[in-house]
């Protein structure tokens, strides 16, 4: 099937295969010789080593926005506040106070990792390290499996330097778990299809998406937007591996999701959710309807543009040139590779008609799951662009491939890390410092 194989000289899924399979000869060096020659076959830049490098990359920059410990700020404060003063029970049964809203599971872990590691700042944000670090690996795997040529190492470095997947390395909320939940998934959902995949893979598939909406509320719609996505596969194929998704593994998520969510929805009180339903919709977080002004109909045009140029989110200039990118690699990708496009396509689809619904907002941080889709789909417009214009000239392709690079690069350079938003420690240390006694203290609670 054309959608399992991704026939491009410089596809490291590709050469790997050629690797395993090498032409029978009578010469024992040629194996080598082969090896060699795969290797001279693929860029410098599209090896294993070099990508791996953008990895480790990524790793440390991580790594320092987690050591700079930075200062809590005031939703990460009314997070720690509900972790403090309530035991696990009352974290798994209860709404949270404070106007906040956060995944049960992800509550009840963080509870038990600050009562291992202590009630400090560093402690209520270690658990999102090691999943910022997870995701970093898995979307390698993720765009090796799903793009091509120079797209992967693209991607791999707009993601190892990206702003959001930096700043949620280390924060106690839980939009880092909701990006790597997408990433998983979407890797999960391409191997479904893989010919010759065992039934246990569809249990396990069916497992880990069972687990995850306990700590990402979006993992829901990335389920519902995955299962369209097996569901469509199958109209067209009728192949033995998605039939046995569609009747192990869906339904698996399907029960697990609506458990999920009629939880979610009793874990916020009436209040929280009236004031949470202003907050965004004043923020046009909610599709507006009926139309009152003529922009009205460009607001998912424009929810995408702010997810690149938001101070919040990725920071980059000209949004309009990415978000081009965008439709252009996703036509590229269906194109080439239809159920990759449909597992990018199907997640962000059921978030669009959850924001429709007035369900769930499509707005900057809450809509930070479908960054990765975005990355993946810039990085393949940006290849097949960078493949045009080497037919006018080898070295027009690699600069035009640079000059796209140069929106993430410079929105790094701009404001690198550690990311943070409210420093209240060097506001504490100065009351601490000039305070006189007799002075009146004003406190926000």
């Amino acid at each position: 099937m054309a959608d399992h194989l991704n026939l491009n000289p410089l596809s490291s899924r590709a050469l790997a295969e050629k690797r395993r399979s090498p032409k029978k000869s009578k010469n024992r060096t040629d194996p080598f010789r082969y090896i060699l020659w795969g290797l001279k076959r693929v860029p410098f830049l599209c090896r294993r080593p070099f990508l791996w490098t953008l990895v480790a990359v990524g790793a440390a920059l991580r790594i320092f926005q987690y050591v700079s410990d930075t200062s809590l700020w005031f939703d990460e404060l009314s997070i720690v506040r509900n972790l403090v003063h309530r035991s696990p029970m009352r974290l798994l049964m209860e709404p949270l106070g404070d106007f906040q809203v956060a995944p049960v599971g992800f509550m009840v872990v963080e509870k038990v990792v600050s009562r291992v590691l202590g009630e400090s700042d560093l402690a209520f944000r270690f658990l999102l390290l090691p999943v910022a670090l997870a995701a970093l690996v898995l979307f390698l795997r993720l765009a090796e499996r799903l793009l091509d040529g120079y797209a992967v190492p693209f991607a791999v470095a707009t993601f190892a330097i990206g702003a959001p997947f930096i700043r949620y390395a280390a924060e106690v909320k839980s939009y880092g778990i909701d990006m790597a939940a997408m990433i998983a998934l979407a890797r999960i959902a391409l191997t479904l299809r893989e010919p010759g995949s065992p039934r246990a893979h569809s249990v396990r598939a069916g497992i880990a998406g069972a687990i995850l909406v306990w700590f990402s509320q979006p993992a829901v719609f990335v389920l519902a937007g995955i299962g369209a996505a097996l569901l469509l596969a199958w109209l067209r194929d009728r192949d033995l591996e998605t039939r046995r998704a569609l009747l192990v593994t869906v339904p698996m998520w399907a029960v697990v999701s609506a458990a999920a969510t009629v939880v979610a929805y009793r874990h916020v009180t009436p209040e929280t959710r009236a004031y949470m339903d202003q907050f965004w919709r004043v923020r046009d977080g909610f599709f507006p309807w009926p139309f009152q002004k003529p922009g009205d109909a460009l607001w998912l045009w424009d929810r995408i543009l702010e997810l690149f140029s938001d101070p919040m989110v990725l920071r980059y200039r000209w949004p309009a040139l990415s978000g081009g990118l965008v439709i252009l690699g996703l036509i590229v990708l269906w194109r080439r590779n239809r159920f990759g496009a449909l597992v990018l396509l199907g997640p962000f689809a059921v978030g669009v008609l959850a924001a429709v619904a007035q369900q769930f907002p499509l707005k900057t941080r809450v809509a930070l799951y479908l960054l990765p889709i975005l990355i993946l789909s810039v990085a393949e417009g940006a290849e097949w662009l960078r493949r045009q214009a080497s037919r006018l000239h080898p070295a027009a392709g690699g600069v035009c491939m640079a000059a796209l690079l140069v929106v993430p690069a410079l929105a790094f350079v701009q404001r690198p890390p550690p990311y943070w938003v409210e420093d209240h420690k060097t506001v504490l240390a100065f009351f601490r410092d000039h305070r006189q006694p007799g002075d009146a203290v004003l406190v926000f609670a």
